[in-house]
């Protein structure tokens, strides 16, 4: 007996010892995640100032941990409301259990509590039924949680997770939602208001019973006072604080950048790089436009400022308002793809003069052409003859603009704007044609504003910055030299301004700014971007519906909006303007009638600024040095001005299209002269053209329209050695083609001639008849 009751002595201490071990064990066991990661996400701009916040998946307004360190006067208040042992006891507080236990048993019911801070954590952790079985768990918990976790860890989770009414859940997100502010700002009122709002939540707190909310807040304020945590003039101006509106304090700022900011990144706390002054400043700017704008019939605006020096978003408003249903509000222009209208330009003329032969002033013609079916024209109606490339840029003109295009291979543009990061082409370069460059491709303002704001960073481009961390740089990508941004700036900077900006040169404090006007086909859209040395700025004119409107024009709608904005912003005290780059810009010597390298005729040369890297050159094309006779005026040779009183001469001989333009506008324009016809060598000369239809002598029949005016004629030629060919009908210049030689021609009935000149001199000429399709035709006629 004596031997079994030691066996049985050393069982139960072994029994005990397990279970100490396993005790122990399990109070070191490690609690896991607590709570999920179950966050609201914030959207915020470069100080903080909350533009949008969106729901916990749980339906809860709750905010990650804005900081390492919670507000001492919120620890203050909250161990003093709900745990004055907090940072002494191991997670439970015997004082407070026994003390609740001989409360309620005195009062017969539950009156007093006596959980800590702790075990409040576990609570909201694990809600489970009030049962004595799962207090003991509760209790178990809180003491592993004591052992784990330091106290600071632990009263973070509990801030971060107490419930403050409704469905607000958090010191943080309560912060935000009550007073509009973050926490580390919180007066001593607020913070006490923190710390009662979690008992009883749902009885009362801000929406309802607030008065009983106030007497619960002074109540601890009156408590910290006593315990001598805060002095009288403090108690004082905290009981008169009133309590927080019922309405929320958090605004749907920026709402087409802060979805955008969403979809961006999976972050929960996103501080962006908005100003939210600045946003605000430039959305009453859209507005006030918007307004005036609609009785015109447009409804749709957008805009978008980059800081140069940063490439940082600053303002961003994708459309007039968010909430107007009606007019597609909540399309985000910035985004949407439409038509680029002429705001490629300036890329093409960079890349032009970084390759060559074109310089800033170098000459193209600006006359009809035909590019098969394509034949441009400009927004006036009409042709100049020649124009320099920086006046086909101020100037905006379409016709040059493609012929310089078509000589520099659109083929090649194509790929320089996808290497730019135009990603809205979806068509092969064959597919969008030599019209890419007058709108035919669709573009977003985003990627122009970033285009754009490369030529204020000497050609770089750079990522357009939302928020740190985000963006990789590639500092491979250009749009141009650094010496061509900085004569395309020079030459934009030249455009007529609005009528209330036209006169700003008179005054000291003009803001400079190179600017790029584009109207869509159809003036569907109205763009405008601007660069200076603080900001682009690009505006976006239009109806989401895609409804033309003859209001609709980059210089009429879009520009007035875009320098109101550069007024707004502009700080006048900084650098405005570009430094020129002399490192990448050399002297080269022009001829200065034409633009291009002087040849041996050229009379007189100037010097101008081109890039560095440009290699391909032309001498000047049209300088020609001419032997004539001085009796007759006709051009001689060595074969024939034996015997001849001859006459060396220098002529500007451009192309017939445009000498004939200038001539009509007034200009001098010199005239090639006839070769001497007795000359051998001008009869050995052979034409190269064909006319292929009309064929000499045919009779054409011409159908009527419906409207009774008679249909267009297809005239068809071809050439062994040019590739472009000049149109005349009756002595009437009608155009020039281009590789594929067919001209459409409104021929009233009657006899007519239709010559075909190449560029060399070369001519065919046919004589045809046009008759309608009822006439009758005689013998004879």
């Amino acid at each position: 007996m004596i031997v079994s009751g030691l066996h049985k002595g050393k069982a139960f201490k072994w029994a005990a010892l397990a279970g100490a071990v396993l005790f122990v064990v399990y109070l070191l066991w490690p609690v896991g995640t607590l709570f999920p990661d179950d966050y609201s996400r914030v959207v915020t701009d470069r100080y903080g100032n909350i533009l949008r916040v969106t729901l916990a998946r749980d339906g809860q307004l709750r905010f990650a941990q804005e900081s390492d360190k919670l507000p001492e006067k919120y620890v203050k208040a909250v161990t003093m409301m709900e745990d004055r042992r907090f940072f002494h006891h191991p997670g439970i507080d015997p004082f407070s259990i026994i003390n609740s236990f001989v409360c309620n048993i005195r009062t017969g019911k539950r009156v007093r509590g006596a959980s800590t801070i702790t075990m409040q954590v576990v609570r909201l952790s694990n809600p489970r039924k009030r049962t004595y079985l799962n207090k003991v768990i509760e209790c178990i918990t809180a003491t592993r949680l004591t052992i784990q976790k330091s106290k600071d860890e632990i009263l973070k989770l509990y801030a971060t997770h107490a419930p403050m009414g409704g469905n607000v859940a958090g010191i943080y997100s309560a912060s935000r939602y009550y007073f509009g502010k973050p926490l580390d700002e919180i007066t001593w009122a607020e913070a006490a208001l923190f710390a009662v709002l979690p008992n009883n939540p749902s009885m009362i707190n801000i929406k309802k019973q607030r008065s009983e909310l106030k007497i619960k807040r002074d109540r601890l304020i009156r408590t910290l006072l006593v315990k001598g945590i805060i002095d009288s003039t403090t108690y004082a101006l905290s009981v008169d604080e009133p309590l927080p509106p019922v309405k929320s304090r958090l605004h749907f700022e920026a709402p087409h950048f802060a979805e955008l900011a969403l979809r961006s990144t999976e972050r929960n706390l996103i501080q962006t790089t908005l100003d939210l002054k600045k946003q605000r400043d430039v959305e009453n700017i859209i507005r006030r436009y918007c307004r005036s704008y609609r009785d015109y019939g447009v409804a749709n605006m957008a805009a978008l400022v980059i800081d140069n020096n940063t490439s940082e978003v600053v303002a961003y408003i994708g459309s007039q308002d968010y909430d107007d249903t009606i007019s597609s509000g909540r399309v985000d222009g910035v985004m949407a793809l439409r038509s680029s209208g002429s705001l490629l330009k300036p890329l093409l003329v960079g890349r032009a003069l970084d390759r060559g032969p074109w310089v800033i002033q170098s000459k193209v013609q600006d006359v009809p052409s035909y590019y098969g079916t394509f034949s441009p024209s400009n927004a006036s109606g009409e042709f100049q003859g020649m124009v320099t490339i920086e006046q086909m840029l101020i100037q905006s003109l379409n016709v040059p603009a493609v012929r310089l295009l078509y000589h520099y291979g659109q083929a090649d543009f194509y790929q320089d704007l996808k290497q730019m990061g135009v990603s809205t082409l979806f068509r092969s370069a064959d597919g969008y044609g030599l019209s890419i460059i007058l709108g035919g491709a669709e573009v977003r303002l985003w990627d122009m504003c970033r285009i754009y704001s490369a030529l204020g960073n000497e050609g770089l481009i750079r990522p357009v910055r939302m928020f740190d961390g985000m963006e990789k740089e590639n500092d491979s990508s250009r749009v141009c030299s650094p010496g061509a941004s900085w004569l395309i700036l020079s030459s934009l900077s030249k455009l007529d301004r609005p009528e209330n900006e036209k006169y700003g040169h008179l005054f000291s404090d003009q803001i400079p700014v190179a600017w790029k006007t584009g109207t869509s086909y159809g003036q569907k859209d109205a763009w405008a971007v601007g660069v200076n040395r603080q900001w682009t700025v690009g505006v976006w004119v239009g109806n989401f519906s895609g409804e033309g409107n003859p209001f609709l024009g980059g210089a009429v709608s879009a520009g007035p909006v875009m320098f109101t904005i550069f007024r707004q912003l502009t700080a006048i005290t900084k650098p405005l303007w570009f430094d020129c780059p002399e490192y990448d810009l050399k002297r080269t010597s022009v001829c200065s009638a034409t633009g291009y390298l002087p040849g041996p005729a050229c009379p007189q040369t100037t010097t101008v600024l081109t890039p560095s890297q440009a290699w391909k050159t032309q001498q000047c094309p049209w300088h020609r040095k001419v032997v004539i006779d001085r009796q007759t005026g006709y051009e001689l040779c060595s074969r024939c001005w034996d015997g001849k009183e001859k006459k060396d001469t220098v002529l500007l001989v451009y192309p017939a299209a445009s000498a004939e333009i200038l001539r009509k506008k007034g200009f001098a324009a010199d005239i090639m002269p006839s070769h001497l016809s007795s000359c051998t060598a001008v009869r050995k000369k052979k034409s190269n053209i064909s006319i292929e239809y009309p064929t000499d002598g045919i009779t054409v029949f011409i159908p009527r329209s419906l409207d009774e005016s008679y249909q267009q004629v297809v005239c068809k030629a071809s050439s062994q050695t040019e590739s472009s060919l000049l149109w005349y009908l009756d002595g009437k210049f009608l155009g020039e083609t281009h590789d594929f030689h067919n001209m459409a021609i409104l021929c009233n009935p009657g006899k007519h001639i239709l010559s075909v000149f190449d560029n060399e001199g070369g001519e065919k000429r046919v004589n045809f008849r046009v008759v309608g399709r009822n006439t009758i035709v005689k013998n004879g006629d």
